[in-house]
């Protein structure tokens, strides 16, 4: 989701900084952009924290959730997973591997 640090070199003398050719990255401003994520606690928190702290819009589902930890984080919660893939620009998906989980997301068309 964003430029990579500029490269660097260590040499003899140390690290130093090779110009950046910007004209190779391409990308979107990610400000004002919907982040939705699917699953919850954890890392995935600190997922939504960044996204807030770039000023994208975060919506979360997580069918284990309690409804209060989202509003005491300042998030919006989804109901149904339906929701993160109507307006979403950007989606992360948090889930553990195991019986409950698997097939959750897969290579159909997601719902609009």
């Amino acid at each position: 989701m964003m430029l990579p640090a500029p490269a660097t070199s260590a040499g003899p003398h140390g690290p130093q900084r090779r110009p950046l050719d910007r004209s190779k990255y391409g990308g979107v401003e990610i400000a004002r952009q919907d982040a939705r994520i699917i699953g919850w606690g954890g890392h995935r928190l600190l997922v939504a924290e960044r996204a807030s702290g770039l000023k994208m819009r975060v919506l979360a589902f997580d069918r284990t959730c309690r409804p209060s930890a989202s509003i005491e984080l300042g998030l919006e919660r989804a109901e149904k997973v339906d929701a993160i893939y109507r307006e979403a620009d950007f989606i992360t998906v948090h889930l553990p591997k195991n019986a409950d989980t698997l097939g959750f997301v897969d290579d159909r068309p997601s719902p609009r």
